[in-house]
């Protein structure tokens, strides 16, 4: 008994070839659109006085599939962990944990359209 196999259409080696071009970019746009959502749930729960704590939340790419989330106001860290003076109201850390499963949700999307 013999088995012979015969590649009438390779369509892997352009999907292969698409993924790697593709991936990158489709994944990248993808978090930014979360991050954007995640910057948004942080300025909500943010506790404000006169607004500038809530403008200062960013997310922003850091480098390659890189990002940086967080505040830049100085006085963000007091906030987020408190002081002996004050308890913490915490907005990063929440904004973080809230949109853990769609990050993972977004990279999946981001490798499925890049297989395309």
């Amino acid at each position: 008994m013999s088995l012979r196999v015969e590649v009438i259409e390779d369509t892997a080696s352009q999907m292969l070839k698409n993924l790697s071009e593709n991936l990158r970019p489709k994944v990248h746009v993808k978090i930014m659109g979360t991050g954007q959502q995640m910057v948004g749930y942080a300025f909500g729960i943010c506790a404000y006085r006169t607004g500038y704590l809530r403008s200062t939340i960013f997310f922003s790419a850091a480098g390659e599939l890189e990002y940086s989330f967080g505040a830049s106001a100085d006085y963000a860290l007091f906030v987020e962990m408190g002081t002996r003076f004050m308890a913490p109201h915490p907005f990063i850390r929440p904004s973080l944990e809230s949109y853990t499963t769609e990050f993972l949700e977004a990279i999946v999307q981001g490798f499925m359209e890049a297989a395309r």
